[in-house]
């Protein structure tokens, strides 16, 4: 039923992506994502990657971490599944335009995020990453994402700010957040 919402093609304007409504794409995404059971994941922040699978049944995943910052990596970049489990808890949605992501075309869509709405509506067991974050976001307990969604409704990247409690920049602010970005390819690849 899910999938039927998600419409393939492309839009009027050319952009390659889901064209259904942007909260109905955001909000069926994590589940058509980790239905595909794993995915190739690759995941960075100033200072740090990680590179590997996740098992999106579990949550858990093998990554190879290197960098300055491998003993301590920003949240995000060693919890792949979790940073999906995050668009759970979306509470805002809009789209921003097209973007390619590792040669696939994606919509890009502006989030914002209730932590404890994403907690509550991830299964108990992968609980506990979306956990770290308690107190570390903003006092409404939101923190704001980007997240490209290709037409078969999969993620293919999700990017939030390193320093989780951060307001999303607008307008005239040419402030640049340092983000963590985590990609997703070769979905239910051995």
């Amino acid at each position: 039923m899910f999938l039927a919402l998600v419409a393939t093609g492309c839009s009027g304007n050319g952009d390659a992506g889901p064209t259904a409504k942007p909260e109905a794409v955001v909000a069926n995404a994590p589940q058509i994502t980790m239905a595909l059971g794993n995915a190739r994941v690759v995941g960075a922040a100033p200072g740090v990657t990680a590179t590997g699978r996740v098992d999106f049944a579990t949550g858990t995943d093998t990554l190879t971490v290197a960098g300055l910052k491998k003993d301590d990596p920003p949240f995000g970049v060693t919890e792949p599944a979790a940073m999906i489990d995050l668009l759970r808890g979306v509470v805002d949605v809009k789209a921003y335009g097209g973007a390619e992501v590792q040669g696939e075309g994606t919509k890009r869509y502006e989030v914002d995020i209730n932590l404890p709405k994403a907690i509550a509506a991830t299964p108990e067991a992968r609980r506990p990453d979306l956990q770290k974050l308690n107190g570390v976001v903003g006092a409404d307990e939101k923190l704001w994402a980007d997240v490209f969604i290709d037409k078969s409704g999969r993620v293919r990247r999700i990017l939030i700010p390193v320093h989780t409690a951060s307001n999303r920049p607008y307008g005239e602010d040419q402030t640049e957040p340092q983000e963590v970005s985590v990609d997703y390819s070769n979905f239910g690849s051995a």
